[in-house]
């Protein structure tokens, strides 16, 4: 069995491909009995194309290893830790995490642990960083020149926070203000206290007005970003 081992593959797709009904018939077919479930859970279209989506990428990433999810109704696919951070029953030696935002899913996958964030910067949020964010964070947002540099700076740190949140299986439980970002040109620095390993992080441009980052325990690289057209893995 290959597994991703020393490397962090992303793939983001735009979900919206969805759109065609032909298209979305594909993908649910392609889902796990799992994910269907979750998907018909769903109101609103966007919420399912989204899901779905994302699993659809998580697939695709784990296929281009030769390592193929069942389709049985018989077998559960998908455990949670305590904190709800989901594995593969089945290859518990495959990492992933999901994200997605406005019309983008995303998927990391890893032989290690490993987290991710995509964030369409649609709202201004800053005054989230003054209520959760360390100081530091809160004042490195202040110090930008411009609305727009300050709106940037936080949709960054949002999105390094919550790759960071993923990676560790904790969520919301680790507060945010118990460890903080700092950039020093292109690396990107963290403080934290939570363990003694060393994490990596890379922040990849994937579409304008959205921001996404990925965490590891193994550098990231920009060839590991891959834009998937959904509609061409059907």
């Amino acid at each position: 069995m290959m597994n991703q081992t020393m490397n962090v593959n992303v793939y983001v797709a735009d979900v919206t491909v969805f759109a065609d009904e032909d298209c979305y018939r594909k993908a649910y077919q392609l889902a796990t009995p799992e994910r269907r479930e979750k998907v018909d859970r769903f109101r609103f279209p966007k919420g399912r194309w989204l899901s779905l989506g994302a699993e659809l990428l998580l697939q695709y990433g784990l296929e281009q290893c030769g390592i193929f999810l069942s389709k049985s109704l018989n077998e559960k696919i998908y455990g949670y830790h305590e904190q709800g951070k989901p594995y593969l029953m089945q290859f518990p030696e495959e990492h992933f995490s999901f994200s997605h935002s406005g019309e983008m899913a995303m998927c990391a996958i890893s032989g290690t642990e490993v987290g991710c964030d995509i964030e369409r910067d649609s709202r201004d949020n800053r005054n989230l960083a003054e209520r959760f964010f360390a100081k530091e964070e809160a004042d490195l947002i202040a110090q930008q020149g411009t609305e727009e540099g300050k709106r940037e700076m936080f949709f960054r740190l949002w999105t390094l926070k919550e790759s960071f949140l993923k990676i560790t299986g904790q969520g919301m439980s680790l507060p945010m203000d118990s460890f903080s970002f700092n950039f020093d040109g292109d690396r990107i620095n963290i403080r934290q206290d939570y363990d003694e390993r060393t994490y990596y992080f890379r922040e990849f441009f994937v579409r304008e007005g959205y921001k996404c980052s990925a965490c590891g325990l193994v550098p990231l690289s920009e060839e590991g970003l891959k834009v998937v057209d959904l509609s061409e893995i059907l």
